[in-house]
């Protein structure tokens, strides 16, 4: 008896050997999100700690914070062995810098930041603010406040769900 050939088509998809976690997907949504994001920042004026940075400071700020963010998406895609401990490393960074610039905007009597970036605002709409400076300082520091106060939930959830899940990273 001859024996018979089989040949495999030449168009077959082979299924990963393991999904990937539904979680692990909206974690990298949410980094290229925030990576994104970060580019966007760039345009306009931001705290970092005690300074106010504008236009060079501000675009470098925010190419470092996208860049860190896609190589966090980059780990999770790959199942880099070190991703885990670089993205709760991340969200702990990003946890300090919000926490220092809400202190410091907090701190600031004479309302400097509130004041540039207002000022930067009405640069870029070329007209006059109709709301005082007496009612909106209050208003946007609390609304800083509340940002790093979510944020940090959202940060200590990645952190807790990223540590479960870090055997993941391990099968790569």
């Amino acid at each position: 008896m001859e024996e018979q050939k089989v040949e495999a088509p030449q168009n077959t998809v082979v299924a990963p050997s393991e999904k990937v976690p539904v979680g692990m997907i909206i974690l990298m949504v949410w980094l290229g999100w925030s990576a994104l994001s970060s580019l966007f920042a760039a345009r306009g004026p931001q705290l970092f700690g005690p300074f106010m940075l504008n236009g060079l400071g501000s675009l470098l700020q925010s190419l470092v914070l996208g860049g860190l963010a896609t190589a966090a998406v980059y780990g999770i895609y790959y199942k880099k062995i070190w991703t885990w401990k670089y993205i709760i490393g991340y969200e702990i960074l990003k946890f300090f810098l919000g926490l220092t610039s809400v202190t410091f905007m907090f701190l600031d009597k004479e309302d400097k930041y509130i004041n540039f970036v207002m000022e930067a605002q009405k640069a870029r709409m070329n007209t006059e603010l109709t709301v005082t400076m007496d009612t909106m300082i209050p208003f946007m520091k609390y609304m800083m406040l509340a940002a790093i106060v979510f944020a940090a939930v959202i940060g200590l959830i990645v952190c807790i769900y990223v540590y479960k899940k870090r055997k993941f990273f391990a099968k790569a």
